[in-house]
């Protein structure tokens, strides 16, 4: 219970997963935020969708199939868990492990924004791009971001759009090059006390804790 906003529910899976959640303003309007997995418990999409308490209790109950696959036509997943849903009411979309999602090819990487650490294509576990959707624009519109990494699995260049006027851009992507492993020194009670990162300008970094 939040004072002054009345409760939430949630509801759970089989496996302990949290799958529906509700505030007060949902509950008049009859809606739920639900949350799709996929085989390995990642979080992959997530929506609001319309259906009764009872209701959701009772296929949560009867589910026998508890993550979705790629190569469906659901945003490239499957729809085969609770809720079935279409592709309107998902809101948020992350992919993992590859980069053949739909909509890749428009936050490619960037080979005009090279520099000297290389792309890898061995990004299994981890995130390699999302989707966001547009909310009171016209028509369905979505928002992609993609993530690269060099081969020692650290992020080396980002690329999403941009919302601006109803229309969608791309712009520059950000990058980070690194150049040699980023100490990180301790005072006598173990806490941090600075880092020295060397980025492209080579300029040691120190935090503020002394």
């Amino acid at each position: 219970y939040i004072p002054g906003a009345s409760y939430k529910c949630y509801l759970y899976d089989n496996r302990d997963r949290l799958v529906f959640s509700q505030d007060a303003e949902m509950r008049v309007r009859g809606e739920w935020n639900f949350f799709k997995y996929d085989i390995y418990d990642r979080p992959i999409i997530e929506g609001i969708n319309k259906a009764s308490e009872e209701t959701l209790r009772t296929v949560l109950s009867q589910q026998t199939i508890y993550g979705e696959n790629r190569g469906g036509s659901l945003h490239g997943y499957t729809n085969l868990t609770s809720p079935f849903v279409t592709t309107s009411q998902c809101l948020n979309i992350m992919y993992y492990d590859d980069y053949n999602w739909p909509g890749q090819s428009d936050v490619a990487y960037s080979e005009d924004d090279l520099l000297s650490n290389s792309i890898t294509d061995n990004v299994i576990n981890l995130s390699t791009g999302t989707k966001t959707r547009v909310l009171g624009g016209e028509g369905e519109q979505w928002l992609l971001e993609a993530v690269y990494y060099d081969k020692e699995y650290r992020v080396i260049q980002n690329v999403r759009q941009l919302y601006t006027d109803n229309t969608l851009s791309t712009p520059p992507s950000v990058e980070t090059e690194f150049t040699k492993p980023v100490p990180v020194v301790y005072d006598k009670y173990i806490r941090q006390s600075y880092v020295t990162m060397d980025l492209l300008s080579n300029i040691d970094m120190p935090d503020c804790i002394n």
